[in-house]
């Protein structure tokens, strides 16, 4: 995520290339990137449990943010909207045309996801691993080259969140940190279920609100960590995930 802002905002405004080109510039650069940390740091533990390669991944986090942190600094930086900032109403409810394409976009990329993982041979492919890596191996399923697709698709992703929210957020090297929210999300619906997923986010983002108008403002980044506690107390499977029926 803050990658992609990074890239972004140096082609964008210290180049002065155009956005569209910046944009998958940007992008191209993370998949790129991607694909090197896959392939050098995590591909020798495709064997190791899950915990080991989230654990693993928390690790890369924290060398990309120091590594942000020493080229780019410390300090935040303005993207430069590519949208107008001037607010409308739509039904009581405050909005911006930013707004609008973070929203629309994301309604596009879940269509599309569910339809990949739903019909698509690679996208049947990704869940047959993630089920079960050995049975997909013999079932004739490349488990390096799926852990490989998996990461090209997060950097898509990913790095089209980190654009989209930079006008928002700023550019800064812990943006990536956001990405917790999104580890809290997977949880509340459930790893296996995308459906689930999509629910827990508007459930979080709701509940972050409530807590922050209330309550007050430092809760709502407070809230994400007491959600993610009392669902892996009360229901560490999720509280939409899907059953999985293994036969002996």
């Amino acid at each position: 995520m803050r990658l992609s802002a990074f890239f972004a905002f140096t082609f964008r405004v210290h180049f002065d290339w155009p956005l569209a080109f910046s944009f998958f510039l940007a992008i191209g650069f993370v998949i790129l990137l991607s694909l090197a940390i896959e392939r050098l740091a995590l591909r020798p533990l495709i064997k190791a449990p899950v915990w080991t390669n989230i654990i693993a991944t928390i690790a890369l986090l924290m060398i990309l943010q120091s590594t942000a942190r020493l080229i780019w600094g410390p300090e935040p930086y303005t993207f430069p909207s590519y949208l107008s900032q001037v607010p409308f109403n739509i039904e009581g409810i405050r909005l911006t045309h930013q707004d609008v394409a973070i929203l629309g976009t994301s309604i596009i990329y879940m269509t599309l996801l569910f339809v990949f993982f739903k019909y698509a041979r690679i996208g049947k492919g990704m869940r047959a691993v993630q089920m079960d890596k050995e049975a997909a191996s013999l079932m004739g399923i490349s488990v390096r080259k799926m852990y490989s697709y998996v990461w090209m698709l997060n950097a898509i992703l990913v790095g089209t969140i980190g654009i989209l929210l930079a006008p928002r957020l700023g550019v800064y090297s812990t943006m990536g940190l956001l990405f917790i929210k999104g580890f809290v999300v997977a949880v509340m619906g459930g790893f296996t279920s995308l459906a689930g997923s999509i629910v827990g986010g508007f459930l979080l983002g709701v509940v972050e609100t409530l807590a922050g108008f209330y309550i007050s403002s430092a809760m709502k980044d407070i809230i994400s960590f007491i959600i993610l506690i009392l669902i892996l107390i009360a229901k560490p499977t999720g509280l939409f995930s899907e059953s999985v029926t293994k036969r002996v």
